[in-house]
């Protein structure tokens, strides 16, 4: 027993002796599997130092106050210093790093820098943290594999910095950047929106950036920008070019009361700007967006350390402060201590590897599995909690609001994805402005040299007043334009000194020699700055200067002479009615007279139905004398034949009684209808007539530019090398094709608008021009003119100016202004008085035909009335064929259908014999003649039986002996 009780306890020792060394086996090999030092790489611009001692204290911090992570790791760390913006430095730190054996890579903190430090580490599958680079494309994730962002791209910003310009209500603005990725990709997302929203984006300009931030120069940049008038810039580029830039804007007085000067982020991060306390005067105002991140739990604990660190070891020690560049660059090296804590704890083993760029490439293994696990962190973090999104980025981003005042930065506002921009406080602009106008004039105290043409009532000429006293300079002008002149020169602060065009033409393109005439040529070779007159825009002349926006709308019109008297005609009283009427009432007509005859044969109540099928057989049974039942009949049959019928219809239709109306009910349904229908299309006539005719006495047959074209009576033209001709020469409509081939066949072009104005009153002859020169012409004396016809070739008039001009715009805002200011609609009332009235609007009213679409209706009403007779005339019939109905009556129907049968047939007998009576005699002679050829066959077949009969009984007589006395020979008969 004792043996057997033994070994079951030996056994159990030896078992537990081997687990006990299994298990210690297993923490051995665990132990050993996690590296005791492990390291990651830093790069940082030379004098950049928040970026490096962030990174370094961020170290220190995971080794020394954060036990729990990586107990039994330690990180160490290889740093490149490289310059701000580097290229081929970057690459070099790359694999120089690389050779070094890091895990995983942070910085630099540009975009530019970090898209060439990528391209080695995606290559070699090194994970890169980019802390605060935020160029759009970084998120590419084809390009930029490895790659992971702690601060959320541009694009993001951008809708903020839209939502920002539009509280503001600016809708003008330039766009400042610098040369590099940062700068040039930071607002594309800005611009697409403000393309969208149609914003004025006057100017883009860019500065060179290089090594040295002191020569910076963006002096010729800032000139432009002050050129174009606007007051609002939007500035992206580094806080360190930022402050070079608004030191020479300060220098051009950009930074003064009346300037906005709106920042992104890049100049908006804490500890960025350089700046002293106070903040210099040119920078006080700036406001902008900035990441709205110092939200982290770590955030307290961080800066208490930060705050109280050894000098020896970080000598800017509570200088910086850690809501800034300094946070980002902390939280991406926590973000890697913590993804290589949970890849240990999973039990994974990972393996520095010296790696090289310029042998063959051979990737890091564990490369794939730290990014992974870098995607996968989910911690507290000293800005916000550390969390990336599908695209490599920070999850949730927002922005503050920042106002940049004597004591620094203040938070103003507020920004998100969700709940958009909300303002806090009240913003300083520069110089302590409440407000900045977007946009205005560099008009102010210069003199402008302005070219004319005379055309009343825009510009008057006159070397002498109304008292015969010489005048001199601008008071020699006078008119719509020239009030126009003073009203810009007194609001937009310059002076203008005009002259008349040499040429007086407006100006046309020589078509062999290319070159300009008149007020176009002044504006090409610079001698004016200005074309103010009836100048019409046009594309052509848009190709080599500019145009305000139009300050009066018009179009081509053309005048004829009040005397022009027009040709006779016959028939004129039928141009009431369009020819289809005409033809719809002639149809309408036919159809009434036919159904009206119609229904008096088929109806029971009419006069030919009633005697047919209920007269006339009663006096065929009282056996009355058959004349006269057919004299009743065919005085019965004539009373609404298709003839009268037709003659009642015509006499309706011209307000006429006849001799005869329908007695049956659904005749005198349509009558009653059509005298209605009548009634209207004869009033309607009569009224139409009046006013054609009145209208007629005073208009030619000319009252379109169609007409014009169609008749050889008047000629017409316009003035040569003028808009109007451009426009028939270039349109592709066939009506002003066959106009512009006319007028240069005929020579019917006139040397200016005076003259064809004149030709126009004392000849048969249209000129056509510009509708506000016209309509004023029409209004004085002789008042012989009028204008014709609806506008055609709608443009406008508009002020010209040099190609390119930076006084475009402040010409085009002032007329919009003077527009809805209702200011331009006083000069009109001032300018276009006369004493004449223009007849056209009363000829285009008034003398319009009638056609079948306006008397639809009374058609309708005809054709509707018939449907409803037809179903009258079918319970005529049926009410008719019950009352037939009699059992009592040996000769009368027995039943409904025998009724409908008997009156069928006397319908069928009379449509044959009634109807159509020419066709009924035809075919009784031919009936009678066929039986007149029955009766003479029939007659000598008798003869020839009766014959052969006495024949026969001539025979027998002889064979029996009883022959008569008379023996008639018939040997000879056959």
């Amino acid at each position: 027993m004792g043996t057997t009780t033994a070994v079951p306890r030996i056994g159990r020792r030896l078992v537990q002796t081997v687990l006990v060394v299994a298990i210690f086996g297993k923490l051995m090999v665990g132990a050993a599997a996690v590296p005791a030092r492990i390291r990651i790489g830093g790069i940082f611009a030379h004098e950049n130092k928040i970026e490096e001692e962030a990174f370094k204290f961020a170290v220190m911090y995971v080794n020394e106050m954060m036990p729990e992570l990586l107990p039994r790791t330690r990180i160490d760390y290889v740093i490149n210093r490289t310059i701000l913006l580097p290229e081929f430095a970057g690459i070099q730190a790359v694999c120089h790093q690389a050779r070094s054996g890091v895990v995983a890579i942070v910085g630099p903190g540009t975009s530019s820098g970090v898209k060439f430090s990528n391209a080695v580490c995606s290559g070699l599958h090194i994970p890169h943290i980019a802390p605060t680079a935020t160029d759009p494309t970084l998120a590419n994730r084809e390009f930029f594999p490895y790659l992971l962002r702690m601060s959320a791209p541009d694009s993001v910003q951008s809708r903020a910095l839209v939502d920002l310009v539009t509280h503001f209500g600016w809708t003008h603005m330039a766009i400042l950047t610098s040369s590099d990725d940062y700068g040039i990709h930071g607002l594309v997302e800005f611009q697409a929106i403000a393309a969208r929203k149609k914003w004025g984006i006057v100017s883009v300009q860019q500065f060179q950036t290089g090594n040295d931030v002191n020569i910076v120069n963006a002096t010729s940049q800032l000139k432009y920008i002050v050129g174009t008038g606007v007051r609002v810039v939007i500035l992206n580029c580094l806080a360190q070019h930022a402050t070079r830039v608004l030191q020479q804007a300060e220098h051009l007085g950009m930074t003064r009361k009346g300037w906005a000067w709106v920042v992104t982020d890049g100049v908006t991060a804490k500890n960025t700007t350089h700046l002293t306390s106070p903040v210099p005067g040119y920078l006080q105002g700036l406001i902008g967006t900035d990441p709205d991140i110092a939200q982290g739990t770590l955030l307290r604990e961080v800066r208490q350390v930060w705050e109280n660190a050894d000098r020896s070891r970080f000598p800017h020690a509570g200088e910086f402060e850690v809501e800034s560049n300094f946070g980002q660059f902390f939280d991406a090296v926590l973000a890697i201590a913590h993804a290589l804590d949970n890849i240990f704890r999973d039990g994974h083993h990972i393996e520095e590897e010296k790696l090289e760029c310029c042998e063959e490439k051979r990737p890091w293994k564990y490369g794939k599995l730290v990014l992974e696990y870098l995607k996968k962190v989910e911690e507290d973090g000293v800005m916000r909690r550390l969390r990336f999104s599908g695209r490599g980025h920070p999850n949730n981003p927002s922005y503050g609001i920042m106002n940049l005042l004597c004591s620094g930065w203040k938070k103003v506002g507020s920004w998100s994805e969700d709940t958009r921009l909300i303002m806090h406080n009240p913003v300083r602009f520069m110089g302590g402005a409440d407000s900045v106008v977007d946009y205005v004039s560099d008009l102010m105290n210069r003199t402008l040299k302005v070219v004319t043409i005379e055309e009343p009532p825009f510009i008057f000429y006159s070397e002498k007043d109304e008292h015969g006293r010489p005048r001199k300079g601008n008071d020699r002008f006078y008119g719509f334009c020239k009030d126009m002149m003073e009203h810009f020169s007194k609001h937009l602060g310059f002076k203008y000194e005009m002259y008349m065009v040499e040429d007086e033409n407006f100006g046309a393109r020589d078509p062999v020699t290319g070159k300009w005439n008149g007020m176009v040529r002044d504006l090409v070779v610079k001698k004016a700055d200005v074309a103010a007159a009836s100048f019409t825009i046009s594309y052509e002349r848009e190709q080599d200067i500019d145009f305000t926006k139009p300050y009066i709308d018009i179009g081509l019109t053309f005048v004829l002479s009040n005397k022009i008297e027009k040709e006779d005609r016959p028939f004129k009283f039928l141009d009431v009615f369009e020819p289809n009427l005409w033809l719809s009432i002639l149809l309408s007509t036919l159809a009434v007279s036919f159904f009206i005859s119609l229904v008096n044969k088929l109806s029971p109540s009419g006069y030919h139905g009633h005697f047919v099928q209920e007269e006339e057989p009663e006096l065929v049974e009282e056996e009355e004398d058959p004349e006269e039942i057919q004299e009743k009949k065919e005085e019965m049959i004539g009373m609404m034949s298709l003839g009268n019928a037709l003659f009642f219809a015509v006499a309706s239709l011209l307000q006429q009684g006849g001799d005869v109306y329908p007695r049956s009910t659904p005749g005198r349904i349509t009558a009653s209808l059509w005298w209605l229908v009548t009634v209207i299309i004869v009033a309607t006539y009569t009224a139409n007539l009046a006013a054609f005719l009145t209208v007629s006495r005073m208009d030619t047959d000319i009252n379109s530019v169609e007409d014009l074209v169609s008749q050889k009576l008047v000629q017409y033209g316009t003035v040569q090398n003028s808009q109007p001709l451009s426009f028939f020469e270039s349109s592709s409509i066939h009506t002003f094709e066959t106009m512009a081939r006319y007028m240069k066949v005929h020579s019917t072009l006139t040397m200016s608008s005076r003259a064809g104005i004149e030709k126009a009153r004392d000849e048969r002859y249209a000129f056509i021009w510009d509708s506000a020169v016209l309509d004023y012409v029409v209004k004085q004396p002789p008042c012989n003119l009028r204008t014709v016809g609806r506008l055609f070739g709608k443009i406008g008039f508009g002020f010209g100016l040099q190609k390119g001009s930076a006084y475009t715009d402040a010409f085009s805002i002032a007329i919009l202004q003077a527009r809805e200011s209702g200011y331009l609609d006083k000069l009109k009332e001032k300018w276009y008085t006369g004493e004449c009235h223009d007849q056209n609007s009363a000829t285009t009213v008034t003398n319009d035909k009638m056609d079948v679409s306006k008397l639809l209706g009374v058609f309708y009403i005809i054709y509707v009335g018939m449907a409803v007779s037809v179903v009258v005339l079918v319970v005529e019939w049926v009410v008719a064929c019950m009352m037939a109905v009699d059992q009592t009556d040996p000769e009368a129907p027995k039943t409904f259908l025998e009724a409908f049968r008997k009156r069928l047939a006397i319908l069928e007998r009379d449509m044959e014999e009634n109807w159509f009576p020419t066709l009924a005699k035809r075919r009784r002679k031919q009936q009678e003649l066929k039986d007149s050829v029955k009766k003479r066959s029939f007659s000598r077949s008798s003869s020839r039986s009766a014959d052969f009969k006495n024949s026969r009984s001539a025979g027998s007589l002889k064979i029996n002996g009883n022959l008569p006395d008379t023996v008639i020979d018939t040997s000879t008969k056959v």
